[in-house]
């Protein structure tokens, strides 16, 4: 939250931005919920593991000290990175590329990639 009533609050702290953010959320409805926010780095790793499932692949580290600041992140991102080898098998267009991966069992299809409309 960068500004509340014409009240610019980009100098205070990110604990008094999301603290206020929290308090403007009150009773608001479950669809109006803010991103979970913790303190607790376990719960942190928690959450980054089984929200992979709902492809949340990203996991954002704050200061709550930190302050806004314009043009700069002043945050990390941690991604989620998950490989495999594949073998290219037809290319329809540019954009779709039928794919195999080998296991015990020999060559099979690899799973549809998510986002994939078929």
């Amino acid at each position: 939250m960068l500004a509340d009533a014409g009240l610019d609050l980009t100098g205070r702290p990110l604990r008094h931005r999301r603290t206020r953010l929290e308090d403007l959320h009150a009773g608001a409805p479950a669809a109006l919920a803010g991103c979970p926010q913790t303190q607790d780095v376990d719960l942190a790793r928690v959450w980054f593991d089984e929200l992979a499932v709902t492809g949340v692949d990203v996991l954002v580290v704050k200061d709550l000290d930190g302050l806004y600041r314009p043009g700069r992140a002043g945050w990390w991102k941690l991604k989620r990175r998950v490989t495999t080898e594949a073998i290219i098998g037809a290319v329809d267009d540019p954009r779709v590329l039928l794919l195999g991966r080998l296991d015990d069992r020999g060559l099979r299809p690899a799973p549809a990639a998510r986002g994939d409309p078929s």
